[in-house]
């Protein structure tokens, strides 16, 4: 998603006449910001010029100058630091939309820096020729061949699709360079607006970030509605065709990986693996549900402190346990009999309160007994991914309970110790995530022995040697 930097006119729906002129600039990572020449307003129905400061807007609209001509931006979510100085959540580039309501459309195509890698289906082939006529030169060949779409679609009328683009740079006598790239296409049968688009933008990253173990970049994503086709330089419509509307938002994260390039080799596991398509399609669907789960597993891959990485690795599995497998260590009817006497005959009246506050979660399964019931899922994983696994569990029962409730005593081990602790939780969380997901116990298997994770089994379970026999606090 490359930053912005551009100088134009912008105003308040409705209310051209207060608009000013200002520049308008975006990063990834900072979100974006508008700077104007002058206080930005509105006119009251007196005639007065009311100054917004302080305040925010859902809205402000704008023309900016590209190099490819002058477009219409919509800016979202908007608040002033001053009435010159507005900071922008997110921004639509070719249209502008007033309202929630003008805000939907029916198709979004997505760009990730990962997908060549993670779908690995290279359509450009290459070939040396020669010598020719016995001339000491050679001939190169060059062809591209688009691999076919791939294309799934649910109950909702909602379509996902893989298919392919290409394109070429030339500098004239010099260089010739073609390129191909994957994109993700989803067609909604209604039209949907930012917030569920932003949710299936959401969950896609978070799907591509699990299988290719690292923090993707976005390249593009461009949104469509079939109302607000393609215009000529008179305003005509082009028939058939859809407008683009190219959406800038701080969607990205932080990798501590950035700088390596990504070959199919460093995937854990590729669009093939997982299912194609069709596994992407159950992705979206269940991605609701999964959201918190998820979202802790990837800060292993981000910027955050080893301790909050370890209970986040942890919070995702007894997460992943609640919602595939739930359950509970009585019958709740019991349990409810068995809280209602203990409370009659045991607890004062004044710490009623404070009694069922406590056992509001006491009839849930420990920690212990959710990894035993997803590791029982996949038990000729489990040595793979976390070596011995009886110290292991108790080892991370132990670190668990001293990261959650903090005191003098200390793990026992260095950061190093509870970072490839966490790095096995991480795994282990994952390979029961992909199994739900259909992924076959031979497929997960196969990824399991690549060199980076059995890397860290061995880490992990040195770790296990040293730590694991010692009692728990």
């Amino acid at each position: 998603m490359e930053p912005l930097d551009l100088l134009g006119h912008f105003w308040f729906p409705g209310q051209p006449k207060g608009g000013q002129y200002g520049r308008l600039t975006f990063d990834v990572v900072k979100g974006g910001s508008l700077d104007l020449n002058d206080d930005l307003g509105e006119f009251l129905p007196n005639g007065e010029l009311h100054v917004a400061w302080g305040h925010s807007k859902r809205r402000i609209l704008g023309t900016v100058d590209t190099p490819e001509g002058r477009k219409k931006v919509t800016l979202i979510d908007c608040g002033s630091g001053t009435a010159s100085r507005w900071y922008v959540n997110a921004l639509l580039i070719g249209d502008h939309f007033d309202s929630d309501s003008e805000t939907c459309f029916d198709e979004l195509i997505l760009r990730l820096d990962c997908l060549p890698a993670w779908v690995n289906q290279d359509s450009i082939e290459s070939d040396m020729v020669g010598p020719l006529d016995g001339i000491d030169r050679k001939e190169f060949e060059l062809s591209l061949t688009r691999p076919p779409r791939s294309e799934a679609k649910d109950q909702e009328g909602r379509s996902v699709a893989l298919d392919f683009r290409w394109g070429r740079v030339e500098q004239r006598l010099e260089k010739l360079e073609l390129q191909q790239w994957p994109q993700i296409e989803i067609q909604y049968g209604q039209y949907a607006g930012l917030d569920k688009l932003s949710k299936d933008i959401s969950s896609i990253y978070n799907f591509v970030a699990l299988c290719v173990d690292r923090a993707p970049r976005f390249q593009s994503i461009h949104l469509y509605r079939r109302d607000r086709p393609e215009l000529s330089l008179e305003g005509t419509p082009f028939p058939g065709t859809k407008r683009r509307v190219e959406l800038k938002a701080r969607f990205d994260r932080f990798s501590e990986n950035r700088g390596r390039r990504l070959t199919p080799d460093g995937v854990f596991a590729s669009f093939g693996d997982v299912g194609g398509i069709e596994t992407l399609l159950s992705w979206l669907q269940l991605a609701d549900s999964l959201g918190t789960v998820v979202g802790s597993l990837l800060t292993m891959r981000s910027q955050t402190y080893t301790e909050n990485k370890f209970l986040n690795q942890v919070s995702a599995a007894e997460g992943l346990h609640r919602i595939a497998i739930g359950g509970s260590r009585m019958s709740p009817n019991v349990f409810r009999a068995l809280k209602r006497h203990i409370r009659k005959t045991a607890v004062p009246r004044s710490q009623h309160d404070w009694f069922n506050e406590l056992m509001s979660h006491a009839n849930d399964p420990t920690l212990g007994e959710r990894l035993n019931e997803l590791a029982s899922e996949m038990p000729a994983l489990v040595p793979l991914l976390v070596g011995d696994y009886e110290p292991w569990v108790r080892l991370v029962k132990k670190a668990r309970n001293l990261g959650t409730h903090l005191s003098e005593t200390s793990f026992g081990g260095s950061p190093g110790d509870l970072l490839w602790l966490a790095e096995s939780v991480f795994n282990f969380t994952r390979a029961s995530l992909l199994l739900r997901l259909g992924v076959p116990l031979s497929t997960l298997q196969r990824l399991i022995m690549k060199p980076d994770v059995q890397f860290a089994t061995d880490r992990c379970a040195d770790v296990v040697g040293r730590l694991g026999g010692r009692s728990l606090p």
